[in-house]
């Protein structure tokens, strides 16, 4: 713990960012990576499905990312049905706790790790 709270600080005084923000920032990063649904099996079937779709459609953007904005539906980016539609918040945390993708403001796409993982499978 007195690393964690060391790096905090430094983090803090560093880049001039509250502290509070950087606990909140943790705090989330942990609730997605660690506290991920437990789904039935046939719910899973259906996110992995997702994840996939979400992985082919960013592959194929320009530099493996989307541009949104407050018009942008998902269900037509990545043709998602109603089902899949209530399944992809969970469907793309397990996708960001592992590192294949982010989300900012007003955009989307994959990470590095992401990019390499997956034109590996498309290339095997």
């Amino acid at each position: 713990m007195n690393k964690l709270s060391r790096k905090i600080r430094e983090i803090s005084e560093n880049k001039n960012i509250e502290r509070e923000k950087i606990i909140q920032g943790l705090l989330e990063h942990l609730e997605v990576k660690y506290n991920l649904k437990d789904h039935p099996e046939e719910d899973q079937h259906i996110i992995k499905g997702i994840q996939k779709k979400i992985i082919s459609v960013l592959l194929q953007e320009p530099n493996q990312k989307k541009e949104l904005n407050q018009t942008v539906k998902y269900n037509d980016i990545f043709d998602l049905d109603r089902i899949e539609m209530s399944l992809l918040n969970d469907a793309w945390n397990e996708l960001e706790a592992r590192d294949e993708v982010y989300a900012e403001a007003f955009e989307i796409g994959l990470t590095d790790s992401g990019i390499r993982k997956h034109r590996q499978e498309i290339i095997v």
